[in-house]
């Protein structure tokens, strides 16, 4: 698999490109997340995020749940989560943790980063070891999916996702559209 491009430039890509042709979609994009609203989430969920992630949130803190019909700008309709946005969705979600290898639910070093209005979402593997900073689809009614697109990274989706939208490819069976300003994904 070749190296993605560093995640700032992808990222850049991204809103680039909704600045000009999703603009509903980049009014989404909250400002750069507060350094100490990161350290107080990493305390809180008793471990750093991984640089991909820190990155990403140094860009932007996630979407604004007020345009909720128009941050779900991922691949399956998914919003990137806000650092409270992870924070709440991890509690959620933790009492369901179990410490297998491979758990069905959730493991507390998985991290959520993006969420949609179905109770799916997307999560960072942050366990250490080969497995750490894979990319897995959360399913609510199905466990996780690491098979997510193909994503072994967040940097590697975030790559993806930029020459999707400049090419006008699929990521997987998902083919981007606009719709009145709002990015959205056919299957």
């Amino acid at each position: 698999m070749n190296i993605p491009p560093p995640l700032d430039e992808s990222w850049a890509q991204v809103v680039r490109w909704l600045a000009a042709h999703a603009p509903l979609s980049h009014a989404s994009l909250n400002p750069p997340a507060d350094p100490s609203d990161v350290l107080a989430a990493e305390r809180e969920l008793g471990m750093p995020f991984l640089p991909e992630l820190a990155e990403l949130l140094s860009h932007n803190d996630g979407t604004s749940e007020d345009h909720w019909r128009s941050a779900g700008f991922l691949p399956g309709g998914h919003a990137l989560l806000s650092v409270a946005g992870i924070v709440d969705t991890y509690r959620r979600l933790a009492p369901a943790a179990d410490d297998e290898d491979e758990p069905m639910w959730f493991h507390l070093h998985w991290v959520p980063v993006a969420w949609g209005i179905t109770g799916d979402g997307v999560i960072i593997d942050q366990r250490p070891g080969a497995t750490q900073g894979r990319v897995g689809e959360y399913l609510k009614y199905d466990g996780v999916d690491f098979a997510f697109r193909g994503q072994a990274s967040l940097g590697r989706l975030l790559a993806d996702l930029a020459v999707a939208l400049e090419t006008q490819t699929a990521i997987g069976h998902y083919h981007p559209v606009v719709i009145d300003g709002v990015l959205d994904w056919d299957v």
